[in-house]
């Protein structure tokens, strides 16, 4: 079940939330992200700021992963439609290789930074705001 608050969308595994400061704030659960998970979330993004761009701030739980088709699709223009810039907090060795990987080697269509604490990711993305 899908619940929307003109600020909050909660996907069930995703909750994302419009900040006051105008970054949009992803916050995943315990699982591994499949494509359509993915794209879900972007449908969701692009609600929340009405199909404009916009800083993501991505916080990962503590066994947040994604396969390989997900991973595939993130490395995609399409990925980047509604994003700037997107920051990951993220909390395992686990994740910082994954996002390496993803970062390194199949690329990603808007700068990608992941950081292990809220309060750097969020600089970083404000860094990008005119």
């Amino acid at each position: 079940m899908i619940i929307h608050n003109p600020a909050i969308i909660n996907l069930g595994h995703t909750e994302l939330l419009m900040r006051d400061d105008g970054l949009i704030e992803i916050k995943s659960t315990d699982r591994t992200y499949s494509v359509t998970d993915i794209k879900a979330i972007h449908k969701a993004v692009s609600e929340l700021t009405g199909k404009q761009k916009a800083l993501l701030l991505l916080i990962a739980s503590d066994y947040t992963s994604i396969d390989n088709d997900a991973k595939n699709f993130l490395s995609t223009d399409e990925a980047g439609l509604y994003s700037i810039a997107e920051a990951y907090v993220i909390k395992s060795l686990a994740q910082r290789l994954l996002l390496n990987f993803l970062i390194k080697v199949k690329g990603t269509p808007v700068p990608v930074k992941f950081f292990t604490e809220i309060n750097p990711a969020v600089t970083w993305l404000k860094s990008f705001k005119a």
